[in-house]
Formats: C-alpha cells, sequence, structure tokens
C-alpha cells in the first residue's frame, strides 16, 4: 500500500490488518513500520515490488503537490513493469474540508453518495478475493443531497452555510489557484449529478450481506464518539 499513512489509507490498511488472508506491506519514503521506497525511482519501485512478491498495489496518496502527477505515475509504472504484481488500485478519494462549515455546490438539491471510509475499506479489502475484476468499482453509500446532509448533521452541531466550503487551511499542501482549479471539478460534478453513483454493477450487489452506513447512522455513531465527519466520508 502507498500512502497508508493517510486518512484513507490509514483505514484501509486497520481493515487489511483482522484479515487473515491478506498480508499487507506498507510503502513509504520514510521508514516507519514500512518499507521505504523511493518514489522518484521506477526501478527501485519495481525490486521493492518484486522483492515482496507484491500481487496487488493500493494507491491512497493525498492530493499536494507531485504526489499524483509523479508519484502515483510512477507506482502505476512500475506495478507495470513487476513481474508480480497483477493490479492496481489508483488514488481516487475526497478531501476532507473544514469543520463547521457546510459547501453547497449548485442548488443542494442533487443527490451525491457519501460513503463511511470503513465501508469503504471492507468492500476494497472484499474485492481482493474477486479474481475477475472490473477496470472500474464503485463502491456506493449513501446517496443524499447536501440539504439532507446538512440537516442530518445539525443532529450534532449547528453549521455555517456558504456557497462554497472553506479551503485556507488546505492551501499549505496545495497552492491555492491550482487547489481552487481542482475542486471545482468535483464541486461540478456534485451539482450536476455525476456524483450520483448508481449501485448497478457495484461491489454493493458482489456483497450483498454487507450493508454501508447511512449518513444519518453515521453521523449517530460520530456523535456519541465525538468525533469529526470530515474524516469520515468520501
Amino acid at each position: 500500500m502507498g500512502g497508508g499513512y493517510g486518512g484513507v489509507g490509514r483505514t484501509i490498511l486497520e481493515v487489511l490488518k483482522v484479515s487473515p488472508k491478506h498480508q499487507t506491506v506498507v510503502l513509504s519514503r520514510k521508514k516507519h513500520d514500512s518499507v521505504q521506497v523511493d518514489y522518484g525511482s521506477i526501478d527501485n519501485l519495481v525490486s521493492v515490488l518484486e522483492t515482496h512478491d507484491i500481487h496487488t498495489v493500493i494507491c491512497c496518496f493525498a492530493v499536494e503537490g507531485d504526489s499524483l502527477a509523479i508519484l502515483q505515475l510512477n507506482l502505476i509504472q512500475a506495478a507495470i513493469n513487476s513481474t508480480v504484481t497483477r493490479r492496481f488500485v489508483p488514488s481516487g478519494f475526497a478531501i476532507p474540508y473544514p469543520q463547521e462549515v457546510a459547501g453547497s455546490s449548485g442548488d443542494g438539491e442533487t443527490p451525491v453518495t457519501s460513503t463511511y471510509t470503513f465501508d469503504l475499506a471492507r468492500y476494497v479489502v472484499a474485492m481482493l478475493d474477486v479474481k475477475d475484476w472490473p477496470e472500474e468499482s464503485r463502491v456506493v453509500g449513501d446517496p443524499v443531497t447536501w440539504h439532507e446532509f446538512v440537516k442530518a448533521e445539525e443532529i450534532r452541531s449547528k453549521f455555517e452555510i456558504i456557497e462554497l466550503p472553506r479551503h485556507q487551511t488546505l492551501y499549505e499542501h496545495f497552492p491555492k489557484k491550482a487547489f481552487q482549479w481542482f475542486m471545482s471539478i468535483f464541486e461540478l460534478l456534485a451539482a450536476d449529478g455525476s456524483s450520483f453513483i448508481t449501485r448497478e454493477g457495484s461491489p454493493n450487489e458482489r456483497f450483498p450481506d454487507m450493508q454501508p452506513l447511512t449518513v444519518r447512522e453515521m453521523l449517530e455513531r460520530l456523535r456519541i464518539s465525538g468525533v469529526s465527519a470530515s474524516n469520515d466520508l468520501t
């Protein structure tokens, strides 16, 4: 796993650790409890993948700097070049927003599919046992409008409703101009209905016994635990 110490990566790693079927190797530029790699060197990455017999690479890089434009592409090329690697899951997860602000794209009435990160992780781990992977898999959590989400979140606290979310806390990791351009893509997708995901052909259909949390159920759990919702949705 690349990016195993970020929010989504750490969650997937936590679910993987309790799975008796899979051995997990975390790749990192720093020597934590992981295998140290040089993401700038495809040859180094190939060597690591083959040395540790990595069959499937799960990439959970944060969207900042050159993480996707260079580092993930290097890891993809290394997986292609590796004689043992057969599958690659690219990084494609949302960025959490600052707390106490609700950002609504469009009129707030278009359904957007929100998924609890632990549900996402459970489906990712379940898919590791599936041999016939489709090119794209979409996990379906709970499709709600932004207005419905805010009403559900008001179970826990009151929010300031603004047209777009406040991103200032993220600018140190992602330059403001580039970040706003990047986020405008997702805001447009949320406004035009593209972020509504159908269940047809999804892992949800493959694993009908796995039921993801609804937004309201997730918020109620977080209310009891006192944890922020911003880090637990994708």
